[in-house]
């Protein structure tokens, strides 16, 4: 089953950095972004199957947990996907995981965990879709 993937830092790096992780993955295609409204536009505007997005993003000029939080809420508003929160910040990510998020993870991100645990995710976010589908008929 192919998937789509959107990943959301205002960092580079980061973005590179995770993005490396599902490099190699025929099956996952990635899409990366820096604001809150890219990531609505794409999300928007492509079929995405998970999201991880950073909680402090910078918006306005300003970098807090607010931009990263309205989005997280913003995307459980509009879909059941698994959404997977990270942040440094302990605090933030209990504040993402009432907002709806599936995970939370602590920077940094381990690759391999990350890999691990978005591929079960998926996995399990999939087998549940398709079944849902067969109920309904």
């Amino acid at each position: 089953m192919h998937s789509n993937i959107l990943i959301v830092d205002d960092e580079s790096f980061i973005l590179k950095l995770m993005s490396s992780v599902f490099r190699d993955q025929d099956t996952v295609d990635v899409f990366t972004c820096k604001t809150a409204e890219e990531a609505k536009d794409i999300f928007n505007n492509k079929q995405i199957d998970l999201v991880i997005t950073d909680i402090f993003l910078t918006g306005k000029d300003v970098k807090d947990k607010t931009n990263g939080l309205k989005l997280l809420e913003y995307f459980r508003e509009q879909s059941d996907i698994p959404l997977i929160a990270i942040s440094g910040n302990a605090e933030a990510l209990l504040e993402a995981k009432h907002l709806g998020a599936s995970e939370t993870i602590v920077k940094p991100v381990a690759n391999d965990y990350l890999n691990v645990l978005v591929n079960h995710m998926l996995k399990a976010y999939k087998t549940n879709s398709l079944s849902n589908q067969f109920k309904k008929k």
